[in-house]
């Protein structure tokens, strides 16, 4: 698969600085907005993690478990024109926030951040 050609380096000796030249590059003005958030993810994992989501066919069905402020989320609403996309979470429930070390979010704020990616070909 031409997204994780990784694996192959680890066979051969490939100088560092063309390993990432096969990644999906990650959009600008999609990856500042993504640091903003905060999310959790590294610039790495939001990279790995937009070429997962470039990998999937157009309408594929995304299960994302635990969206918090939904970085991970706009990732695939970003790299799907079309999908169905289910997004778990307890937002602001104290219980849940209680074991991670991020505040809580309310249901509203998660959505003031994923709005403006949801396109007409969407399902959340």
């Amino acid at each position: 698969d031409p997204y994780f050609r990784e694996i192959q380096y680890a066979h051969v000796d490939v100088e560092h600085r063309r390993r990432h030249d096969d990644a999906v590059p990650l959009p600008g003005a999609l990856e500042q907005h993504l640091s903003a958030l905060e999310g959790g993810l590294s610039p790495s994992e939001r990279q790995l993690l937009y070429q997962v989501a470039r990998g999937l066919p157009d309408g594929a069905t995304v299960l994302h478990v635990g969206l918090w402020r939904g970085a991970g989320l706009i990732l695939f609403l970003s790299a799907l024109a079309r999908g169905t996309f289910i997004g778990i979470d307890g937002f602001d429930l104290p219980g849940v926030s209680d074991y991670s070390a991020q505040p809580p979010v309310a249901r509203d704020e998660f959505l003031a951040h994923t709005s403006p990616f949801v396109r007409r070909g969407h399902l959340l």
